[in-house]
C-alpha cells in the first residue's frame, strides 16, 4: 500500500501540471507515429494554442480541439501529443476529480490499446489500480439457500488467452493517471461547449458564458453519452434509459466488515427472488472496495429511486430503502451497512443506439467514446471500446498526411463497424438482464464475448446470429424508453 501511495502522489503531482502548473513536459517516445507525424506538423507549434483578437472578441486557435477531458479525451491528447500533432483539451468541469464512485474494468483489449497510446499507461494502471486475479460468484435463491463458486485462476487464464490480465481501477484514478501523462496546461477546464459551427475549412466552438471562441482544424468530440455535439448532430436522436438503476460507492476496504471479498478478486452477488438483483463488491486497489448493487426489474427500480429515477449523490432514505432487498444475502447487506449514505450514487443506467455517421456534414467534427457509441454496461465493454477508437483514430491521423479531414474518414470506415456492433450487443445483454429473457443463444453470447475480447473475426458467429443483434431496438424492450 505505501508503494501504490506514493505512485498515487506523483501521479497526482504530474496531474496538476498538466492542469496548468508549470513543469516540463514528459519525453516523447520513438515511435512511428512521432516518425510520420514529425514530417506533417511543425514542432515548433505542437500543444500550441495560437490566440486572436478581433475587435473586443478572442479566437484561440489549434489544429486539433478535443471537447471533453475525461477518459477517452485525456487518452486521445495523450496519443496526438506523443504523434506531433497539435492539440488541446476543453473540459467543462473546473478541476479533475479526486474522487468518485464509479471503477472500470480495463480487459486485456484496452489495456493493449492502452499500450498503443502509450507505452507507459499499462504499468501505471496496474500500480494504481488492482489486478484481477480470482472470481468469486454468490447465487442466493428465494428460499435463502447460497452457493460460493471461486476461480483463482482468472489471471492466470486471461494471461494464457489474451496475453495479459485485466485491471480494475477507480474512475478518479484512471483520469489521473492520463492526465499525469500529458504537457503543462494542456486542459483547460471550465468550458462548456454550447455550440459549434462546421465550415469548409475550420470548425468554430462556442462555450457557455463566453464570448471567446476557439477555431480549429477538426473538432473531436468526447463529451460523454450526453453529447452536446451529438445533440446538435442529429436532434432527434435522443438518450436511451434502460429502466434500470444501480447504486455505487467506492469505499475504504478497511471500514468494511472482513472477508468481503478475496483480494485482487472481483466478486458478483445475485439474488434470483423478488425483486432480482446482482450486486458487485470487487477490490479497486489502493485499499479500496467497489461496491455496486443494480436492481433488475425496470418498475421496481423505480419505486426505489431517491428522486423518480433522475439519480444524484447522497439521495436521502437510500439505505432505508435498499436493506430490506438485500437482507438475503449477509455480505451485501453488511456491505451496506457500512457504508454512509453520503457516499452512495444512485445512476440511472443509460446509452445510445448507433448513430447514423459519426462525422459532421463537413468531415471535420468527429463523435469519438460515448458521444459515438454509448453503451449499456452490463458487459462491461464501454471504456475499453472508447481506448480502441482512441488507437485507432491516432493511427489514421499520424497517417494521414497532414490531411486530417481524410483521417476523420478513414477512422470512421476501418472503426465504426466493430464498435456498432460491440454498442448493440451490449445493449441486448443488458436488455436480457432486465427481461430476464433469453435473446440470444449461449453458445453465440461465448462467441460475441470472445471476439470482443481479441477482435478475431474468424471468432465472429454466423451472418444470421449478427444480423439479430444488429437489428436489436431497445426501445422494444419493456421499461426501455428515451430522455427527451
Amino acid at each position: 500500500h505505501v508503494t501504490k501511495v506514493c505512485t498515487i502522489l506523483i501521479i497526482m503531482i504530474s496531474t496538476m501540471k498538466a492542469f496548468g502548473v508549470s513543469g516540463s513536459p514528459p519525453h516523447k517516445d520513438d515511435t512511428a507515429w512521432g516518425e510520420i507525424c514529425q514530417q506533417k506538423f511543425s514542432p515548433s507549434n505542437q500543444n500550441q494554442v495560437r490566440a486572436t483578437v478581433t475587435g473586443n472578441i478572442a479566437t484561440e486557435e489549434v489544429d486539433v480541439a478535443i471537447v471533453g477531458g475525461g477518459l477517452v479525451g485525456l487518452a486521445l491528447a495523450i496519443g496526438l501529443t506523443r504523434a506531433g500533432i497539435n492539440c488541446a483539451v476543453y473540459e467543462r468541469a473546473p478541476r479533475l476529480r479526486s474522487v468518485s464512485q464509479g471503477i472500470l474494468a480495463v480487459k486485456p483489449i484496452g489495456m493493449q490499446a492502452l499500450e498503443d497510446i502509450h507505452p507507459d499507461i499499462p504499468n501505471r494502471v496496474v500500480e494504481v489500480g488492482c489486478e484481477r486475479l480470482r472470481s468469486m460468484r454468490t447465487d442466493v435463491d428465494a428460499e435463502g439457500n447460497v452457493k460460493d463458486v471461486v476461480n483463482e485462476n482468472l489471471g492466470v487464464e486471461d494471461e494464457a488467452k489474451y496475453g495479459r490480465k485485466r485491471v480494475g481501477i477507480t474512475w478518479h484514478n484512471m483520469q489521473q493517471v492520463l492526465a499525469s501523462l500529458l504537457p503543462p496546461g494542456m486542459v483547460k477546464t471550465g468550458r462548456s461547449l454550447s455550440s459549434f459551427e462546421e465550415e469548409e475549412d475550420s470548425v468554430t466552438l462556442r462555450f457557455e458564458g463566453e464570448e471567446a471562441t476557439v477555431r480549429c482544424n477538426v473538432a473531436l468530440m468526447c463529451d460523454g453519452v450526453f453529447s452536446t455535439a451529438r445533440t446538435q448532430l442529429f436532434p432527434e436522436d435522443k438518450v436511451v434509459y434502460f429502466g434500470q438503476l444501480n447504486w455505487g460507492s467506492v469505499v475504504r476496504t478497511d471500514s468494511l466488515p472482513p472477508a468481503i471479498h478475496p483480494p485482487n478478486a472481483v466478486r458478483y452477488c445475485q439474488y434470483s427472488g423478488e425483486p432480482k438483483w446482482m450486486a458487485m463488491l470487487n477490490d479497486g486497489g489502493g485499499g479500496y472496495t467497489f461496491f455496486q448493487l443494480r436492481i433488475s426489474d425496470p418498475e421496481k427500480a423505480l419505486a426505489l429511486s431517491g428522486n423518480g429515477g433522475r439519480g444524484g449523490l447522497g439521495l436521502s432514505g437510500a439505505i432505508e430503502r435498499l436493506s430490506p432487498i438485500v437482507e438475503p444475502c449477509r455480505d451485501v447487506a453488511s456491505v451496506l451497512a457500512s457504508v454512509s449514505e453520503e457516499q452512495i450514487f444512485e445512476r440511472s443506467i443509460v446509452g445510445r443506439r448507433p448513430a447514423p455517421t459519426w462525422l459532421g456534414p463537413r468531415k471535420r467534427v468527429a463523435l469519438v467514446g460515448d458521444a459515438a457509441h454509448g453503451m449499456h454496461p452490463n458487459i462491461g465493454q464501454g471504456a475499453n471500446t472508447g481506448f480502441e477508437s482512441v488507437r485507432n483514430l491516432i493511427r489514421t491521423l499520424a497517417e494521414c498526411e497532414g490531411d486530417l479531414r481524410a483521417g476523420l474518414a478513414t477512422y470512421e470506415r476501418g472503426h465504426k463497424p466493430r464498435a456498432d456492433l460491440v454498442q448493440s450487443f451490449a445493449n441486448l445483454m443488458g436488455c436480457v438482464q432486465s427481461q430476464q429473457k433469453e435473446l440470444l443463444p449461449k453458445e453465440v453470447v461465448l462467441q460475441l464475448l470472445d471476439w470482443i475480447n481479441t477482435d478475431d473475426d474468424a471468432k465472429l458467429p454466423t451472418e444470421e446470429a449478427l444480423d439479430v443483434i444488429r437489428k436489436f431496438d431497445p426501445l422494444s424492450q419493456r421499461g426501455v424508453s428515451l430522455i427527451e
